[in-house]
């Protein structure tokens, strides 16, 4: 005891806090259960109360689990000792806590429930002799500091750890982060618990600030982690470290009420998600521009009226700079700032600076002039059901941008959640696709929900950089409930009046006039599409003399579409305040523009919209950019279209139950596939995360009850893919196999709200594959021998056919000239009533042809197999079985089907019942009945000719050909298809690389020299500096020798020619792209890239001098 004396005392000296009469009971653990209630573990035989001095030090741990005696003071960790622990559960009142308070002493608190109330001192490390590491974590309960200051680490390491968001408050005084203090946020699956402070916050410049979000799926992107008063400045933010998040971009916002963390929403499960945009119609022009997009916070530094953050709706910001020397680099350069929502909410210009209105609101309610901040004064659309918006006093449309703040109970702005986006720098684009949101949401006033507004609608929306100031904008509205959509603004928006103060409207002689003259804020000014020239022009001048932007809506279709029941038209008006130059964010200062397009769009439809913002030196110059870039020619509206042959699909697999429930994408062996495009009649299938923790998979986000969508119930949302009815499957050229979402998931009980529908998946249970009589995979690279890689020895014969690159590794590339391989009979020995041939084809120019793929005879030459991909007649044939005649089905196949690409085709026969059919790209294509000759007799057979080669040979690549003596069914086709990966295009290869500043082919970013589309074919880097990748001269034989590598993915995508010359000004072509020269030579494709070879004479070399150069043209728009 003397020895703990003397401690005391000398604790005493240093803070005078530590009463001499209070009495000191130290843990001893004597019942060895670790229990604070249990009074023989005590020192004094009995358990702390309000006179005691709680000590729990060398190494000991103790759980309070029941409601403990007030106490004076806790000390744990008071000696050099390893970790002494107390764990909270329970409620505990206590004047002073003082944690790891001597040199080497190391102790912790960790409470995970209970209401513990400190009410005198509180320090972590933070008084006593040093060199101590002490610390506190809360994950559950209450933590009341009031009026008091939490020191933490200013003599040794010292932490105060947050640990999710289970903790009901955690709220005190003051608190001081020491040179040697952490204050640490480890995020759970919602967030972090904020710490409220209504004292003072004091952080030393050393201190550090960790948050972790590796386990946070939330989908809030704005939150506080401690609200304080004039907390601007007070963190040094190099000291801070945001880990764990991937992709989300967080930031540490500093605002004047706290410190709060900024993300972007949870990433897409896929990127296909976002790749149903209809392609661009207008010509890009990048030439003197650079691009870039970031999802970085990067706020815009405009003047904005709201006392909201601008941190709670930024999501991303794409930026052109016009770099030529004349006005363009002030006049067409732009920066565009996408809301959370999908909205545009800042248009900034060198020359006209801030062009979106300030969001200022005649004051209503309790957030004052701030009840609409971004929600309403931007770009957006909108979708109404005009008979419940007549019927709710004009309360009922779906906004974009989100909800106003009309309900007392909403403190934070709520958009309209991201449920996935996708940018591509390739095509300078950002899509986001939204849950678009009821606007009013002060109209909940009883506790019905059946009279409540709702929304089932997303949004899709990609802005897009066509170059020298022109965006091109397409908003897609697809209605997945049972409203009636029949009004939408294409878009909804205006500009501020004090950056563009007067307005132009285009006439149809392509002529213009100033249209703002005389407006009173009062009329609603309304035209026609038909009385316009299709656009509305926008400068800070009367006369249009000076920098404009012109928003371009174009013309109705003629006629008009079928969902059109009028025309559509456009109106305008000022906002009744009037904005003062001194105080541009004073009044509204909005001029309302806005096209109304009467469309009807009902339950499992949709319809695209496409609108562009042009920028020039005044409104003459943006007329004439409108004209040349052809802006005015193409569809304005375009109904979705997406079929189940056309959607990608997305696999997914899922684990456990309850909160336990995990689904993630699958590219192996998925349980279901969902289409990633709205076909039609889809139900969209959304992963909800709700505040207790639960989640689900659901078409309906109100499928447990939720009545206000922003209330914090709903704490993430994500999509997923689109699942289908029973009557919309299969209504398309090919057969599907589908299985019942809710049999899928019948071990996730409670995991998946069908909400009174029946949803169909595509079925995702990988089959057992049977094994193959052969397998010839044309991999061989070389020689006269198509190998049977399956072991069957039934290796081919090559007859002229060259070998090239396929879809995975090595291919035959077939002339159509006498090319074939001819197989084994005795591998046809042991079929009869089934088989299946499954083969790659990629055909060439001259295809439809007079040829067959696979042909087979019987020794009377009678035709016993045959596929003909296709006839002449596009017809794709197939031809199985000999007895006085051959079974055959037949069906028009679509170019695509056939040539210019690769297509996986199987095809199967089975006698027994009848049944023959073709599989295109793994779903069934065709079939026919009553085909019950047998496969017999075989005495030649061939792939890629007929039995007569000087006639019927195939223009073309085949690869990966099987034989199978069983008739696959449709599971085993898809699984045989599923395990080929397609070579990758140039687009989705540049993808992997979000941060490059110029992704377009000929670009070089990095810069080594080499553009990047050359990088792509050459296996190297676009942000590395790789030169080691261009060609290789050896000249030390006979010959120059060039070799290099080329990535195989390429060759499908590109033409690679190489040239030769004695001079730098004349070159002679060698073709490496198929059919290659005779100079050019080839090695196996191994882990995806092949080895090339040049070889050339050396009297080519004139004055010993030969050049050589290799050159890429991309096929297709990059």
């Amino acid at each position: 005891m003397s020895a703990f004396n003397s401690t005391l005392i000398y604790l005493t000296s240093l803070t005078s806090v530590v009463s001499l009469q209070a009495a000191s009971n130290i843990f001893q653990n004597t019942s060895s259960d670790g229990l604070w209630q249990t009074a023989s573990n005590w020192s004094l035989s009995t358990v702390p109360t309000s006179v005691d001095t709680a000590i729990v030090n060398s190494g000991r741990s103790v759980s309070i689990t029941v409601a403990a005696p007030e106490l004076d003071k806790l000390i744990v960790g008071n000696n050099a000792f390893t970790t002494t622990a107390v764990t909270i559960h329970a409620d505990l009142t206590v004047a002073d806590i003082r944690v790891a308070v001597a040199s080497g002493s190391i102790g912790h608190i960790i409470q995970s429930d209970g209401v513990v109330t400190c009410t005198s001192g509180f320090a972590l490390a933070a008084t006593g002799s040093g060199a101590a590491d002490g610390g506190y974590a809360i994950s559950g309960g209450s933590l009341v500091f009031t009026g008091v200051d939490l020191q933490v680490g200013t003599l040794g390491a010292g932490s105060f750890v947050v640990d999710g968001s289970a903790a009901t408050l955690i709220s005190g005084g003051s608190l001081t982060l020491g040179s040697q203090g952490t204050l640490w946020f480890e995020l759970d699956t919602l967030g972090a618990t904020p710490l409220t402070l209504s004292g003072d916050f004091t952080v030393d410049a050393a201190s550090q600030l960790v948050v972790d979000g590796s386990a946070y799926e939330g989908g809030d992107g704005y939150f506080p982690l401690v609200l304080v008063s004039g907390a601007l400045g007070r963190v040094d933010l190099s000291n801070v470290t945001l880990s764990g998040f991937g992709s989300r971009e967080p930031s540490l916002v500093e605002q004047e009420d706290g410190l709060w963390l900024r993300l972007l929403a949870p990433p897409s499960l896929s990127q296909e998600l976002c790749s149903l945009v209809p392609d661009s119609t207008i010509a890009v022009d990048y030439t003197q521009s650079q691009f870039a997009v970031s999802r970085a916070y990067d706020p815009s530094g405009s003047i904005w009226t709201p006392i909201f953050s601008e941190a709670h709706v930024m999501d991303t910001l794409l930026k052109q700079d016009v770099l030529d020397a004349g006005s363009g680099a002030i006049n067409r350069s732009w920066e565009l700032r996408v809301a959370r929502s999908g909205a545009l909410y800042s248009f900034v210009t060198p020359a006209l600076g801030e062009a979106m209105p300030p969001q200022w609101r005649a004051p209503n309610g309790e957030h004052g002039s701030s009840f609409a901040p971004w929600i309403d004064d931007l770009w957006q659309g909108v979708a109404v059901d005009t008979i419940a918006k007549n019927a709710s006093d004009e309360k009922w449309f779906i906004h974009q941008a989100g909800t106003y703040m009309r309900d007392h109970s909403q403190t934070e702005p709520y958009y309209s959640p991201q449920v996935a986006a996708e940018v591509n720098l390739a095509e300078r684009s950002f899509t986001t696709v939204n849950w678009g949101q009821q606007a009013h949401t002060d109209l909940f006033t009883d506790e019905l929900t059946s009279n409540d507004f709702q929304s089932h609608l997303l949004y899709y929306t990609r802005v897009r950089d066509l170059g020298q100031g022109l965006i091109e904008v397409s908003l897609g509205f697809y209605n997945f409930g049972d409203e009636y959509i029949n009004h939408i603004n294409v878009p909804w928006g205006g500009f501020r009046q004090t950056s563009l103060s007067d307005y132009f409207l285009s006439k149809p002689d392509g002529t213009w006039a100033n249209a703002s003259t005389g407006w009173d804020g009062d009329a609603d000014l309304t035209k026609d599409f038909d009385e316009t020239g299709g656009w509305m022009g926008f400068s800070d001048s009367a006369d249009g003399s000076t920098a404009a932007i012109a928003l371009v809506y174009g013309s109705d279709s003629s006629p008009l579409l079928e969902e059109q029941p009028s025309e559509s038209y456009m109106w305008w008006k000022l906002t009744d305040a009037s904005p003062e130059d001194d105080d541009p964010a004073g009044s509204r200062n909005y001029a309302v523009f806005a096209t109304v397009r009467k469309y009807n769009i009902p339950q499992g439809n949709g319809v695209w919209g496409r609108y562009y913002f042009v920028m020039g030196d005044d409104v003459a110059d943006v007329a004439e950019r409108i004209e040349a870039r052809g802006l005015l020619q193409g569809d304005t509206l375009i109904p979705f279209d997406y079929t189940e042959d056309s959607s990608p699909l997305v696999g997914y697999s899922f684990s456990g139950s309850g909160e336990d429930f995990r689904v993630e994408v699958a590219t192996e062996s998925p349980q279901f596939y969902l289409y990633a495009q709205p076909v039609a009649g889809g139900f969209p299938i959304f992963e909800i995360i709700e505040n207790d923790y639960s989640r689900y998979l659901t078409w309906d986000p109100y499928a447990t009850g939720v009545v206000k969508t922003y209330d914090g119930r709903i704490a993430g949302i994500r999509l997923l893919g689109f699942a289908l009815r029973t009557e919309a499957i299969n209504v398309g050229e090919f057969t599907y196999d589908y299985d019942d979402l809710a049999t899928v998931l019948a071990g996730a009980t409670g995991n998946y709200l069908p909400a009174g529908e029946t949803l169909l998946v595509r079925a995702g249970v990988e089959a057992s594959m049977p094994d193959p009589v052969a397998h010839w995979s044309l991999d061989d690279a070389s020689g006269l021998v198509a190998s049977d890689i399956e072991g069957g020895n039934y290796d081919g014969t090559v007859t002229g056919a060259v070998w090239d690159v396929g879809v995975e590794r090595g291919a035959l590339n077939f002339d159509g000239n006498a090319n074939y391989v001819s197989v084994p009979t005795d591998a046809f020995v042991a079929i009869s009533s089934q088989l299946s041939i499954a083969l790659w084809a990629y055909g060439g120019s001259s295809q439809p042809a007079k040829d067959s793929v696979f042909y087979a005879a019987d020794a009377d030459g009678n035709r016993v197999l045959n596929i003909h991909l296709p006839w002449d007649s596009s017809v794709v044939y197939w031809d199985a079985g000999y007895s006085d005649g051959y079974d055959r089905i037949n069906k028009s196949a679509a170019p695509d089907h056939y040539m210019g690409q690769w297509n996986h085709w199987v095809f199967t026969k089975n006698a027994s019942t009848g049944e023959m059919k073709i599989y295109l790209n793994g779903a069934l294509w065709h079939s026919g009945s009553g085909k019950t000759n047998l496969v017999s007799g075989i005495t030649g057979a061939w792939i890629g000719c007929s039995d007569d080669p000087s006639t019927g040979s195939y223009d073309g690549l085949l690869d990966e050909v099987i034989l199978y003596d069983t008739a696959l069914s449709s599971a085993e086709v898809a699984t045989l298809y599923s395990h080929y990966t397609l070579p990758k295009d140039y687009n989705a290869w540049v993808s992997e690389y979000p941060a490059m500043l110029d992704p377009t082919f000929a670009g070089d970013p990095e810069p080594d020299g080499i553009a990047t589309g050359l990088e792509y074919v050459l296996g190297g880097s676009p942000t590395a500096q790789d030169e080691l990748i261009l060609p290789v001269l050896d000249a030390s034989g006979e010959h120059f020798v060039f070799t290099f590598t080329r990535r195989a993915d390429a060759v499908s995508f590109t033409t690679q020619i190489f040239q030769y010359g004695s001079t730098l000004t004349g070159w002679e072509d060698v073709r490496i792209s198929s059919p290659a020269g005779a100079e050019v030579s080839f090695g196996p494709v191994e882990s995806g890239l092949q080895s090339v070879t040049v070889t050339l004479r050396k009297a080519l070399a004139i004055d010993g001098k030969l050049f050589g150069r290799l050159q890429v043209h991309s096929e297709g728009s990059f």
